[in-house]
């Protein structure tokens, strides 16, 4: 395949080719991949159209049956036995350590992104800001702060969370509703993930990279494939990794961006790390790559969902 050099034209700092390790890749199933959320290195789920659910066991990416045919968009595992996956329609799908069943919910259209805080208290969200909350066992429509379509949350804690969306809408929760905070962008934005209430980052269309230093939220990064970033993994504060439209990877330190060669050329709609060493991403195709190098660096939790633009 071929090897694809990007060169950015409109931010400055960026090192193109850094060394920070590999990307290689691990398997193609065929049908488009939308989320990946990995448990250990030995465990890890993906998810994509018409409902199509794999689940990798340490050596190789396997079927699993789906209660769907919906096409799946985002993925939120809670531990080895609890997860859930929200996609088309409406649709949501819940995993109790045997099987994944549909769980009703108070809505038809599409779901695009999912967190939850704890077992009994989640969030999704999706088209035209449709706002879902689950508690008590059920999901049931929350007042929604937009009309734009919801690509990203990514929920710290029952008060603390952040929803990122179309032309560059990003809100904050306090326990009791979400807040609107400037984002320092108008492009669409595919997706949001948290380092503490202190850090994030939030990525989209054009490659934006948005930054939250704990009181405002600014872009710092953009790039010239318009396709953009889908998705972002916080490792560290030193260690960010986004993926999105031709292959796309970049690397954030803190301080300056680089791109790395995936091997690929495919649109890559998610992406998720166990630690610096370990690193997965999917894509269209059903293409799953993955990311072996440096020292290992725990991220800030299992908590990280990667909600996708589909």
């Amino acid at each position: 395949m071929k090897t694809r050099l990007y060169i950015i034209v409109l931010s400055s700092a960026i090192a193109v080719g850094a060394a920070y390790g590999g990307w290689a890749l691990e398997e193609v199933l065929g049908e488009h991949l939308n989320d990946v959320q990995m448990i250990s290195t030995t465990d890890g789920w993906a998810v994509g159209a018409g409902g199509q659910i794999v689940r990798y066991n340490g050596s190789s990416w396997r079927a699993v049956t789906s209660p769907t045919t919906k096409d799946l968009n985002a993925i939120k595992m809670l531990s080895a036995t609890s997860g859930w996956a929200v996609g088309h329609g409406g649709t949501a799908i819940r995993y109790n350590g045997t099987r994944w069943t549909l769980v009703p919910t108070p809505t038809d259209r599409h779901l695009y992104s999912v967190d939850f805080v704890d077992a009994a208290n989640g969030w999704a969200g999706g088209r035209n800001g449709v706002l879902l909350r689950y508690s008590a066992g059920s999901w049931r429509l929350a007042n929604s702060p937009t009309s734009r379509h919801i690509r990203g949350i990514d929920m710290l804690a029952s008060n603390a969370g952040w929803l990122a969306g179309n032309a560059g809408v990003i809100y904050r929760f306090n326990g009791s509703s979400w807040l609107r905070q400037t984002s320092g962008t108008n492009r669409d934005l595919n997706d949001v993930a948290m380092y503490g209430a202190s850090l994030g980052y939030a990525v989209g269309a054009y490659e934006t990279v948005c930054k939250y230093n704990g009181a405002r939220w600014s872009r710092v990064h953009e790039g010239p494939v318009i396709t953009g970033l889908k998705s972002v993994a916080v490792i560290s504060p030193t260690d960010i990794w986004a993926v999105g439209g031709q292959g796309l990877a970049v690397h954030y330190d803190g301080s300056s961006f680089s791109y790395a060669s995936t091997q690929v050329t495919v649109t890559l709609n998610g992406v998720w790390f166990i630690d610096s060493l370990n690193g997965w991403a999917v894509g269209n195709g059903g293409y799953i790559i993955r990311y072996t190098s440096g020292t290992a660096v725990s991220p800030a939790s299992l908590g990280r969902v990667k909600a996708l633009y589909q």
